[in-house]
């Protein structure tokens, strides 16, 4: 029994996945509030719902701040057509109108 269970860890060791069907945060220790429903991590995280903010402090917060959001797992993939389309305006490339206009949004989504 003991050769299997070291088999299975040898063949799992390089497994980095998570999953969490409801996590609540009450100022962790990052100062946030929020929760994740039904989130799956590999080298993301993907969340069916997900809204973590931190309250206003007068410190080191000074107005309401949203950290993480997510909604039917387009977070990333949001993320990563506003990254493609801002290096391509930073780098000279000529956008086109709806091009312009995606990132006009984004650029409201994600500032």
């Amino acid at each position: 029994m003991g050769g299997i269970l070291e088999k299975i860890a040898w063949l799992t060791r390089r497994w980095n996945y998570s999953f969490s069907l409801l996590d609540l945060s009450f100022h962790d220790h990052y100062s946030s509030w929020g929760f994740r429903l039904f989130s799956f991590t590999s080298l993301r995280t993907y969340s069916l719902l997900r809204f973590h903010f931190r309250l206003p402090n007068m410190t080191d917060v000074r107005k309401f701040t949203v950290d993480e959001w997510d909604i039917f797992f387009l977070y990333n993939f949001l993320f990563k057509q506003y990254d493609d389309l801002s290096d391509r305006k930073m780098w000279g490339s000529r956008l086109n109108r709806i091009e312009r206009v995606k990132l006009a949004i984004l650029n409201k989504i994600f500032k």
